[in-house]
């Protein structure tokens, strides 16, 4: 049967070489059956290093066959089609809840028609008996999703996220602290009209990701009296997946394979760092 090319450093069966100890930690996460690693670790004691959101790679699949007069006619790789959450990130506290452990949520994003990375290309080149698919681009944020801003504006505070604009006036606030609701970003319910949508809330650049998490954040750091909080990713890794399909004379061969994408948190930092010297010239909100 039909098989990929495997260098034990880019692309190999799971897990590569170099990630076999992580992997004893990651029993039971589901796996492709190869592993694409576009970058190699500085050190060969350290923690192997993965590409980032919005870091360029390129990395070249090739088929080859394994049986006596085989002859390769084509291969696709397919995807990412889908993610899951391969670990959070180091400070993520899970009993943040009262009542029970906190778990990052499996977002409706990471799966079927929702699911979209759209820096990530790949290239289908037939060679006879070779075939290349050259898997290239960057990852963007957008599957990071739990990004959130907290804004105070002159009479309301403010929620911002993929999921879009939520808040509550100052009064009803104050109303549910009088009632003796200690004040939580859950209280911020009602919706605001806004372009802000999970496709448009990551950054398309890694000079934009440094600076805010939308373009339009722009606007509201300028508006708001103070920022409250930012709070960035409890993600600190995804597990992205691809379908691989080789055609030969001896029939079609499917099998998948994973990548993991690290989240870096320096961007966390120097968009707060942005948002904080952003000139502020505080406007009411218009409420609905």
């Amino acid at each position: 049967m039909a098989e990929i090319f495997t260098d034990e450093i880019e692309v190999g069966f799971y897990p590569l070489p170099a990630t076999a100890p992580r992997y004893l930690k990651l029993l039971g996460l589901p796996a492709g059956d190869y592993e694409f690693k576009p970058t190699v670790e500085a050190l060969p004691d350290a923690e192997p290093t993965y590409v980032k959101p919005y870091q360029s790679f390129s990395l070249t699949i090739e088929a080859y066959p394994t049986l006596p007069n085989e002859v390769i006619t084509s291969m696709s790789v397919t995807g990412p089609s889908y993610c899951i959450l391969e670990e959070p990130r180091p400070s993520f506290d899970t009993t943040r809840s009262f009542d029970t452990e906190f778990e990052v949520p499996v977002s409706p994003l990471w799966v079927g028609p929702l699911y979209n990375e759209p820096f990530v290309f790949n290239s289908e080149f037939a060679t006879g008996a070779a075939p290349l698919v050259t898997i290239s681009g960057y990852f963007s944020e957008r599957n990071f999703y739990d990004r959130e801003w907290l804004l105070r504006l002159p009479n309301a505070i403010v929620k911002i996220s993929g999921d879009g604009v939520y808040y509550e006036t100052f009064e009803k606030i104050e109303k549910l602290e009088a009632e003796g609701e200690l004040f939580d970003p859950s209280m911020l319910k009602r919706k605001y009209p806004s372009s802000i949508s999970a496709e448009s809330f990551y950054p398309l650049t890694f000079v934009d990701a440094k600076m805010y998490d939308a373009p339009v954040m722009e606007e509201w750091l300028k508006r708001c009296s103070d920022i409250i909080s930012y709070k960035p990713s409890d993600i600190r890794k995804l597990r992205v997946f691809f379908d691989i399909t080789i055609v030969s004379s001896a029939g079609t061969f499917l099998s998948t394979a994973h990548m993991t994408v690290q989240n870096d948190q320096d961007t966390a930092i120097k968009r707060l760092e942005y948002g904080i010297n952003t000139p502020k010239v505080p406007v009411p909100l218009n409420v609905i």
